[in-house]
């Protein structure tokens, strides 16, 4: 198991990683942070969707590999991201299924084996301030695979830039968002390091 990690962004808001659920933030407030976040244009999704994301996060929380990063400010926490190993052979649900389909077969291997970034949030006063970024980072680093994925919404959003920002590349259309359009499947490929 991966050591927790901890560091700070502009030295006031501290992340760290984590990978024992008992260290690892409540579903309760997944859903907080995650309503705080979305609430706001463009998403303005309702409550119903942080209440959805949290019930998927609590299910999630037996996943090989789980890790989830956790930006706290002054002792709070003011954003998170999670994610886990990702195999096709465990995922039987609907929603997998329906990506392997909407994915086609050659994009849904290029994930085989990958992590999955499930969810990443930021409160609205810790946003602008690379708090996302370092969130996705520090989660990805802790990965065993040098490929990770997400779905986000397919529509202009402070996720979105940060994700395209970060080099993460479109892999193609996944599940509907809860917004109703077609999810957005990206994809990013560690760069492998070389020793000198």
């Amino acid at each position: 198991m991966t050591a927790e990690r901890n560091s700070s962004v502009d030295g006031q808001v501290e992340v760290r990683v984590v990978h024992s659920v008992d260290r690892m933030l409540s579903p309760e407030t997944v859903e907080q942070i995650y309503a705080a976040a979305s609430a706001q244009a463009p998403l303005s999704e309702p409550a119903v969707v942080a209440t959805m994301y949290a019930g998927l996060y609590a299910r999630a929380r037996a996943a090989p590999g789980l890790a989830m990063a956790i930006a706290v400010d002054e002792g709070s926490p003011v954003g998170f991201a999670y994610g886990h190993d990702w195999s096709w052979g465990e995922q039987t649900d609907a929603w997998s299924t329906q990506l392997r389909e909407r994915l086609g077969d050659n994009a849904a291997q290029r994930i085989a084996g990958s992590y999955a970034v499930e969810l990443l949030a930021v409160l609205p006063a810790a946003s602008g301030m690379g708090v996302g970024r370092r969130l996705l980072e520090e989660l990805v680093d802790t990965a065993k695979s040098d490929t990770a994925w997400l779905q986000t919404t397919d529509v202009d959003s402070p996720a979105r830039r940060l994700y395209r920002r970060a080099g993460w590349r479109t892999l193609g259309h996944g599940p509907d968002a809860p917004n109703g359009s077609p999810g957005l499947v990206l994809m990013h490929e560690r760069t492998p390091t070389t020793d000198s």
